[in-house]
């Protein structure tokens, strides 16, 4: 986050708009391959790890105040993977 609000305000968050686009791509990325037997670095127990965080990376980012005018534009996007992205939290 620290990165993200580093870059100066009143201009165009190239990192952030950049990042949040990343992050996204591979939060819809289900780690199917990982599951299937593939190695993967930080895959743990069937859990595609890259996925986990990446979705906390955007949690945050669409939680901070100060970046809520530029995370507005992929919110839609980010509704859309959460939604149809398998629960990540198993209860036992």
């Amino acid at each position: 986050m620290a990165v993200f609000l580093a870059e100066p305000g009143g201009v165009p968050r190239h990192l952030l708009n950049y990042a949040l686009a990343r992050l996204l791509d591979i939060a819809a990325d289900d780690g199917d391959s990982v599951r299937g037997g593939a190695v993967a670095l930080g895959a743990s127990e069937g859990v595609h790890v890259p996925q986990v965080h990446a979705f906390n990376v955007l949690r945050a980012a669409f939680q901070d105040k100060e970046l809520s005018t530029e995370t507005t534009f992929f919110a839609a996007q980010g509704l859309e993977v959460g939604a149809s992205t398998r629960p990540l939290i198993r209860s036992t």
